[in-house]
């Protein structure tokens, strides 16, 4: 964690705490989080560390490579990934992060070819996209809408 705590410490925007051997990293401008999760795994014959790097809806696994985790955290503070949801009957039922090149292309067409849902499937859900600096956020919305967006 020493890592990640010399790569974000001069960052203006940004403060840290470590609460039980937890990092939470907060944007100051309006109060997100990336939050990583310190978890040592242990098996029958070893034992080993993993790092789960979660923001707002989205959350992804590390078991290695401090590199990986530092660069995908820089990646969620440059807004280049970004949250998304997707919701049915007000129940969350897939996520996972997109890019801002996907975000910039926002379309049915691309989140089905994406996520590799059925075009029927993701039509009957909504949706919601958080980024860090909160310039990328859409509040739920319906993906119907997406055909009126641009």
């Amino acid at each position: 964690m020493e890592d990640i705590i010399e790569f974000i410490k001069n960052k203006n925007i940004i403060k840290y705490e470590i609460e039980n051997n937890n990092l939470i990293i907060c944007n100051l401008k309006n109060n997100k989080k990336i939050e990583v999760l310190k978890d040592v795994i242990k098996t029958k014959n070893n034992s080993y560390e993993e790092f789960i790097v979660s923001f707002a809806t989205s959350h992804r696994h590390f078991e290695d490579g401090m590199k990986d985790i530092i660069e995908f955290i820089d990646e969620i503070m440059k807004d280049k990934i970004l949250a998304i949801e997707f919701f049915f009957d007000n129940k969350d039922v897939i996520g996972g992060e997109i890019t801002r090149d996907l975000y910039n292309n926002l379309s049915i067409n691309n989140l089905v070819s994406y996520f590799g849902l059925k075009s029927d499937d993701i039509l009957n859900f909504e949706y919601e996209i958080h980024s860090f600096s909160g310039e990328f956020d859409i509040k739920r919305s319906s993906v119907k809408s997406l055909y009126a967006r641009k």
